[in-house]
């Protein structure tokens, strides 16, 4: 890949390299998910409960009532804002 100045050359990291943090998008569109954007949530939960004890994991969302939603991580009884500075 060549970079220009409007085409700055990026590289990503493979899973297994060192990183800062795990990135996740969090589920938001009911219409990849009819009828079952609950159970997705539930399950990305459980990805980050998963993830969280060995390394920071950061959540894009797609606008703030769905950064208010994070809350939803309270049922695996993590403190979102205190569990990811690990």
């Amino acid at each position: 890949m060549v970079a220009s100045p409007e085409a700055p050359c990026r590289r990503w990291p493979a899973e297994w390299e060192p990183h800062r943090a795990t990135w996740l998008s969090g589920p938001h569109n009911t219409l990849t998910w009819p009828g079952g954007l609950a159970a997705v949530e539930d399950a990305f939960c459980e990805i980050v409960g998963a993830i969280l004890p060995d390394e920071v994991v950061e959540i894009n969302v797609l606008h703030l009532e769905m950064a208010e939603r994070g809350s939803a991580l309270d049922y695996l009884g993590l403190d979102v804002e205190q569990e990811s500075k690990n």
